[in-house]
């Protein structure tokens, strides 16, 4: 989920939560809970998610070179240029793979090899960041 989706979910909670008889049930004591849970998440990606995404932007830059005449390339280096969202990005990325699946040779293998080493990456930084939900969180002055 996207932290605003995070966001709007804590938020329903924590709303209709105000109305809720004391004592909790169980049910409601769970959604509590829940709640808590996503408050944690959510920070820890807004905490930590630009950062990973930004790296892995850079490498993407750094990796993809010269985009040259190739669509799917110029693309992803447009999706790039422009700051896309992560969901774009990541479309334009899955082109430029099926492309390279399509048109097989040296230069191509190696740049879908180095895209599936980013993307491996990117799924190992954002499952640390998830893992890494113990870490406190002091406003920002760390």
């Amino acid at each position: 989920m996207s932290p605003a989706q995070l966001s709007t979910l804590l938020g329903r909670i924590l709303s209709e939560s105000a109305d809720w008889q004391r004592p909790l049930d169980g049910f409601q004591n769970s959604q509590l809970k829940s709640a808590c849970s996503i408050a944690r998440h959510l920070t820890t990606e807004l905490r930590d998610g630009p950062a990973v995404a930004a790296r892995f932007r850079h490498d993407l830059t750094r990796a993809l070179g010269d985009a040259g005449t190739d669509p799917e390339r110029r693309a992803v280096a447009a999706a790039l240029a422009a700051d896309a969202e992560m969901g774009v990005l990541g479309a334009v990325l899955a082109d430029l793979l099926h492309a390279a699946r399509r048109h097989p040779g040296p230069q191509t293998d190696a740049l879908r090899d180095r895209i599936r080493a980013l993307l491996r990456d990117l799924a190992d930084a954002e499952i640390t960041v998830l893992s890494d939900l113990t870490r406190p969180t002091t406003g920002g002055h760390e």
